[in-house]
């Protein structure tokens, strides 16, 4: 799970996962990297990884202090980089984010954009962001919605191959459970 610091990365682990990882609404307020195992239906695994908050301009020495915690964005398999839907400077946020992605070779590895605090946002600008994201997904923690998109979202780009993905939501875990039985590497897929 990646995104701009206090966009809500451990919130959201937290609300998957059902932990407690520290959340704030400060800066770093998570330091270290934090997993979290998710089991899905027949047997499926995940690991979920909650990085460090990024912040524009991060300089070169905060980059190698922070070296250990970033490795696990290149680790991963799927990137979810989350963004504050309420913070009127998430344009240059998610601009950071991805520079910072691209200067840790980590640019083409797939993700989910995610816009959480969906309840702290106005219909008209739900609606404005839904038109200029479309594959967006809408996540409020508090009240619990977007989860189960995000999660059929992780699932189909994990365990389906994109040639494969002609399927429907409900038909995932068929196909994700035979995706798991031809493949010898599903165990330890990761998410950061």
């Amino acid at each position: 799970i990646v995104g701009y610091t206090n966009a809500g990365k451990s919130t959201l682990l937290n609300t998957l996962s059902h932990a407690d990882v520290l959340t704030g609404d400060k800066l770093f307020a998570t330091l270290d990297p934090v997993t979290r195992r998710l089991r899905y239906p027949r047997e499926l695994e995940l690991i979920f990884a909650d990085t460090i908050g990024f912040i524009r301009n991060l300089p070169e020495a905060l980059m190698e202090a922070f070296q250990a915690t970033l490795e696990d964005i290149n680790a991963a398999d799927l990137l979810i980089h989350v963004v504050d839907a309420h913070d009127p400077k998430f344009p240059q946020q998610m601009h950071s984010v991805e520079s910072i992605l691209a200067t840790l070779n980590a640019h083409t590895l797939p993700r989910i954009l995610v816009f959480t605090k969906w309840d702290c946002v106005d219909s008209e600008t739900q609606a404005a962001l839904i038109d200029l994201y479309p594959d967006a997904i809408p996540v409020s923690c508090v009240q619990k919605t977007g989860l189960r998109d995000l999660e059929a979202r992780v699932l189909a780009n994990i365990f389906v191959r994109p040639q494969t993905r002609l399927f429907e939501d409900d038909q995932l875990d068929e196909v994700a459970c035979k995706e798991r039985e031809e493949s010898t590497q599903e165990q330890g897929k990761r998410v950061s």
